[in-house]
């Protein structure tokens, strides 16, 4: 970007400056060898002639004119003053421009004054101490005589106008610019325009100073014509954005082009930018409308439930979420689009409770992993509620001031910390036991173990200046062992939990870095298993282990009432759901149930909460609720209830089953998935089912991509349905046309793109194909049946996916589940070598890999042949390839995951096949 500045006076357009030279003897040897001040004055000059077009320098060398002010003589010489007023400290020279007082800006005359009392000399390069360059000063000077003001550049030494002396010893980019405009021959006109608008009539003139007969122009917006002859441009642009555009006018005595910049905005939408607001829960709908007879729609960022239609541009659905939601609009027309911004504003609908229950304040609640129970500490008693009878059965004393409570981790007694110790008390009848013999510690955290030990924490105030103690104490002796901090010896965070069954506990510090450090202590002495950093700057203030132990969420402050919470699978803990580590705003807390966990989000400046239900299956939120204040939840084992714990109450929620409370047949598959790369063509996703019996069976479908926490996940996933015969018996690109059948099932899909539909089936054979919706190369999608009919005599006998199985997060993966209460002998295979028949870049050698509802790996198989032979083949429907993989396994109702992936990472085309051996599943073909 060229940067110069202007005096204001310039020279008549043919003028030539003549300059009189009058700088006297030179007393010193010029270094550049020029020999005399007006030999190095005679190069500045000349320099500045290759420049000039329509003015031009002359020069008088050893001039005897006059050198007083307006005698008509542009005079150049040293002296002590600049016409009889001091120089300024450090000033080198001085230009003074006269200029016609009946026209401000043409000058008449220009005269140069250089100091006297400095000490000069010419040369080139990198300025040399005590010794100012003259012949730099004067190409400086010279350029105020043309009509340049000084530029300020960021960094300095970019132009010889600079205002202070540089290395820079020539003229600069900038510097002839400035001369260019002012002197050359040039396009005229204003070379940044803006104001347009698509769609809307336009116009704006070239111009040019060198006499042009005609102009040219490369790069026009589309819908702008430029007449050749007058230079004018009209028309109507039909895009928005920015253009340069190259123009030339030819003229005498030379063409002259330039660079124009054309910013030309969108057309707007013509509907209101702003409606009413809409209710959480409300059906809402929405026209955009356009000036440019609008022939499609795009819209993006619609809030939760809301969808668009794209031929017509209505905006319509019941919106889940509040909040304040910022769509983009574009209408597209024939020849242009119109584009718009729409601020949606959703106010809430809250949930409402079945029950409140009163307590008196709340610092802890704590679940009871086996009774239907809460504890809710508050600072004068503990309220134990009952979730099963919706009632608070006993009131515990919590001494003085309660502090903090645990459980026994065999669920025998409660801890209970006040300001003055620690008491107990026991489960059964709620009388109190011995208390722990006091010391001269207080503590700030406390959590049970083993063998009637307790873990604590230093208070606010403990030894040193920071909350570095982290102890062992034996609730018998009342003894108190310090443990072993790994890192710093000083932290300003120290945060503590242990497992449900007391055998490991985890505690976080924080001094520059924060570590995460694992302890066994199911021994005497508790032992440092490992510590991992995790943060540089975390903010630390909770840590928590779900009631299984297998999740450890991290809880670190942020801004206003929001804060972040990291949620780590804990591997080192008997293994642990395989979830990538996941991070929510908010108050997060683990529920109870088979479903899932609980985060509880805050929405910043509102009074209105968040309940996301997150799958501890796939880590997916799978349900969002709004209550008018938050708290910690915890859900019943039944999940039959919610309870929100507030500052002063208990407050109940019913929580209705996803499956509306249909009681399952037995020995049925009531819901399978597959997770894998979906592709186009063969490397479409194509399940297979059967149906077996004699009765319809009302199934759902659902094919998931853009609500997937994974990089590469499928953007508008469709789904078809495919009976025997190939004929289409169903089809979905967007779960909203079956938003009432899917919600009353209770598998409303997280995201609007996602596909789902509902079908009543009769027995017999099925495929599902799972696409992008414009048959493209998609990425990960994952596709589920749900068996919403189980209760009749019809079975889901077996299933089948086809997809290509990649690596890491891309292998594929089948879940199920076996409902009923009884065993159920399932077959589960991995065939690829098979398929090179009929598809093109099959997985050549699968391995399998069989884990229950809590990850664990129950089987694996390479080649079903090495294991299990027998077995499989009497089954009917053992692989035709040795290399292909099965497993036998007689099934426990509850969910298992079925692993497929290529031995030594190769990938390619698989099929993964669930068959219920007790739904009578029918051979391959």
């Amino acid at each position: 970007m060229l940067s110069y500045e202007l005096t204001g006076q310039t020279w008549a357009i043919g003028t030539k400056v003549t300059m009189q030279l009058e700088l006297g003897a030179t007393n010193v040897s010029l270094i550049d060898g020029l020999g005399t001040w007006n030999n190095s004055a005679t190069d500045a000059l000349s320099l500045w002639n290759q420049h000039l077009e329509r003015v031009t320098f002359g020069w008088v060398l050893n001039s005897t004119a006059t050198k007083e002010l307006l005698d008509g003589y542009n005079s150049v010489f040293f002296s002590n003053t600049i016409f009889g007023e001091g120089f300024g400290d450090d000033t080198l020279a001085a230009t003074v421009i006269s200029y016609d007082t009946s026209d401000y800006g043409t000058a008449v005359e220009a005269d140069v004054v250089f100091n006297i009392s400095q000490t000069f000399n010419s040369y080139r390069g990198a300025l040399l101490p005590g010794k100012d360059d003259f012949h730099r000063v004067a190409l400086h000077e010279f350029g105020h005589v043309l009509g340049l003001a000084h530029v300020y550049d960021e960094p300095t030494g970019q132009a010889i106008m600079e205002p202070i002396i540089s290395n820079l010893d020539h003229l600069a980019a900038d510097d002839i610019a400035g001369v260019a405009f002012l002197y050359g021959y040039r396009i005229t006109n204003q070379t940044e325009l803006d104001g347009f608008v698509v769609g809307q009539p336009t116009n704006f003139v070239l111009s040019a100073n060198n006499n042009p007969g005609s102009f040219s122009a490369v790069g026009l917006p589309q819908g702008l014509l430029l007449n050749p002859t007058t230079g004018i441009v009209t028309g109507a642009p039909l895009k928005a954005g920015t253009f340069l555009v190259a123009v030339t006018a030819h003229g005498w005595p030379r063409d002259v082009s330039a660079i124009i910049k054309i910013e030309i905005a969108a057309a707007s939408i013509t509907s209101p930018t702003s409606p009413d607001p809409i209710s959480v829960g409300t059906f809402f709908s929405y026209a955009i409308t356009a000036a440019n007879k609008p022939t499609s729609f795009t819209v993006t960022g619609l809030p939760e439930g809301i969808v668009y239609n794209s031929k017509t541009g209505v905006i319509s659905g019941i919106p889940d979420l509040s909040g304040g939601f910022t769509a983009t609009v574009i209408a597209h027309g024939a020849q242009y689009d119109a584009a718009g911004t729409v601020q949606f504003s959703v106010t809430p609908a809250y949930r409402q409770t079945i029950a409140q229950l009163q307590t008196l304040g709340t610092i802890r609640t704590i679940q009871d992993p086996v009774r239907d129970r809460l504890y809710v500490l508050n600072q004068r008693s503990v309220s134990v509620v009952d979730t099963d009878s919706l009632s608070i059965i006993a009131t515990i004393p919590a001494g003085l001031s309660g502090l903090e409570i645990s459980l026994a981790p065999d669920d025998t007694k409660l801890w209970v910390m006040d300001i003055a110790g620690i008491h107990s008390y026991d489960l059964t009848d709620f009388s109190a036991l011995a208390d722990v013999p006091k010391n001269a510690l207080q503590y700030r955290q406390m959590r049970a173990g083993l063998n009637n030990k307790l873990y604590v924490t230093d208070p606010p105030g403990g030894p040193g200046s920071y909350y570095h103690g982290l102890y062992q104490l034996d609730a018998t002796s009342g003894t108190l062992t310090p443990i072993q901090i790994a890192g710093p010896d000083e932290s300003n965070s120290a945060l503590i939990d242990a497992s449900p069954d007391g055998k490991y506990l985890y505690a976080s510090f924080v001094q520059g870095v924060a570590s995460l450090n694992r302890y066994d202590i199911s021994g005497d002495t508790p032992v440092l298993l490992t510590s991992t950093s995790f943060d540089s700057d975390p903010n630390l203030s909770e840590i928590k282990v779900s009631a299984d132990g297998k999740l450890v969420a991290i809880k670190a402050g942020g801004s206003g009432s929001i804060e972040t919470v990291s949620v780590i699978p804990n591997t080192l803990h008997g293994g642990g759901v395989a979830l990538d580590s996941l991070g929510f705003p908010g108050d997060f807390d683990f529920g109870a149930g088979s479903t899932g966990y609980l985060n509880a989000v805050t929405q910043t400046g509102q009074q209105v909460w968040k309940l996301e239900f997150v799958s501890t299956a796939t880590g997916l939120p799978f349900k969002i609720w709004e209550i008018v204040e938050g708290g910690d939840a915890f859900a019943d084992h039944a999940g039959k209830n919610l309870f929100v714990v507030r500052g002063g109450s208990v407050d109940i929620y019913s929580l209705a089953p996803p499956s509306g409370g249909v009681i399952p047949a037995p020995k049925t598959l009531l819901n399978v998935s597959t997770r894998s790369v979906v592709g186009a063509d063969d490397q479409r996703m194509i399940g297979g089912f059967i149906i077996t019996g004699d009765a319809d069976k009302e199934i759902a479908f659902r094919a998931l991509g853009p609500s997937l926490p994974l990089v590469g996940a499928m953007t508008d996933p469709k789904i078809s349905i495919y009976d025997s015969t190939g004929a289409l018996v169903a089809t979905n690109h967007n779960w909203n046309q079956f938003r009432d059948a899917m919600i009353t099932a209770g598998l409303d899909p997280f995201d609007e793109h996602d596909a789902g539909l509902v079908a009543t089936l009769s027995p017999g054979a099925y495929t599902a194909v799972v696409e992008a919706e414009d048959g493209t190369v998609a990425g990960v999608g994952l596709v589920e049946l749900y068996d919403l009919s189980s209760d009749n005599s019809g079975r889901i006998a077996n299933i089948s996916t086809r997809s290509k199985v990649g690596t890491g997060q891309n292998v594929m993966i089948g879940g199920f589940i076996v409902g009923g209460n009884q065993v159920t002998n399932v077959l589960v295979r991995a065939i690829g070598p098979s398929l090179a028949g009929s598809v093109t870049g099959v997985l050549l050698d699968p391995v399998l890999e069989l884990h229950d509802g809590k990850g664990v790996q129950i089987a694996s198989n390479d080649d079903w042949r090495s294991n299990q032979e027998a077995a499989i083949s009497a089954t009917g429907i053992a692989p035709t390839d040795s290399r292909e993989s099965a497993i036998r396994a007689s099934l426990q109702p509850g969910a298992y995951t079925a692993i497929v992936r290529g031995k030594n990472d190769t990938t390619g085309v698989a099929l993964v096949e669930i068959y219920n051996l007790d739904g009578t599943a029918t051979a391959p073909k």
